[in-house]
């Protein structure tokens, strides 16, 4: 194993990727990612967060959606502080009206330009069957797509609080975007993951969590969304910024997942 995918499966571990998933990602044997994390685990921070005194730079990214209005990706691009961008797909179950009106115009700029892409589609779920219609509508928008981050599914809603499953709507729709060869993650805020998402969830998929003036209470994470309102060049107003701890890039191309 080289220096370079020893740091990468560090980061792995310290993100809290279950060894089921490392196993198939880095083909190695489970015996043996267990072995790892035992020689290496004194590299981990106590909450499991990587260690930023290990010298790896984590990327700048941001998330964007209609509500950014009509995006000069070239400035974005020459401004040196976007390394990925995360694009709102759409929201809720499959309806013409539902399809981020940017999302096609902001999938083609980043592929112009070669700016990583992920997606996210907000969840108005109110039951695993409804989550798996939403899945259903989000693969339909990223046929023929290459992504190079992650599709992220967004829940947040009061609605799912009150109904009390959000790991099953959670679940449901992210075994069928698993299930169509996507590499898929959860977001959240931070107060709504402590408090309605169980490590069922938390453990299974990577994590994008948003608080907002200081690190996310619990681990692991693999993004924080730390900002609502970052300057960038070519984007009017404020936007999301965001800080990724793992280099899902590298994974996702390298294991041929989401259209790649």
């Amino acid at each position: 194993m080289t220096e370079f995918e020893k740091k990468e499966l560090i980061k792995s571990l310290a993100m809290g990727m279950s060894f089921e998933k490392i196993s198939i990602i880095y083909e190695m044997p489970l015996a043996e990612v267990e072995e790892f994390y035992k020689e290496t685990r004194q590299v981990l921070m106590p909450k499991g967060h990587f260690s930023r005194k290990s010298g790896v730079n984590n990327m700048k990214g941001i998330d964007v959606s209609t509500h950014n209005g009509v995006i000069n990706w070239d400035k974005v691009k020459a401004s040196g502080k976007v390394d990925f961008a995360i694009l709102r797909c759409g929201f809720g179950r499959e309806h013409p009206r539902q399809v981020d009106r940017q999302f096609e115009r902001n999938y083609a700029e980043c592929t112009r330009l070669g700016i990583p892409v992920g997606v996210y589609h907000y969840s108005y779920a109110l039951s695993p069957e409804d989550a798996e219609k939403e899945a259903e509508f989000c693969l339909k928008l990223l046929k023929g797509k290459k992504l190079q981050m992650p599709v992220w599914f967004d829940i947040e809603e009061k609605s799912h609080v009150i109904r009390g499953n959000c790991d099953d709507i959670t679940s449901a729709f992210c075994k069928k975007l698993e299930d169509a060869g996507y590499f898929v993650g959860v977001y959240t805020f931070d107060s709504f993951a402590k408090e309605n998402l169980t490590n069922r969830t938390k453990l299974r998929y990577a994590m994008w969590v948003a608080r907002i003036g200081s690190v996310p209470r619990f681990s692991p994470y693999g993004i924080h969304q730390y900002s609502w309102e970052g300057k960038i060049p070519g984007i009017s107003g404020d936007v999301d910024m965001n800080d990724c701890l793992i280099n899902y890039l590298a994974v996702i191309v390298k294991k041929h997942f989401n259209g790649n």
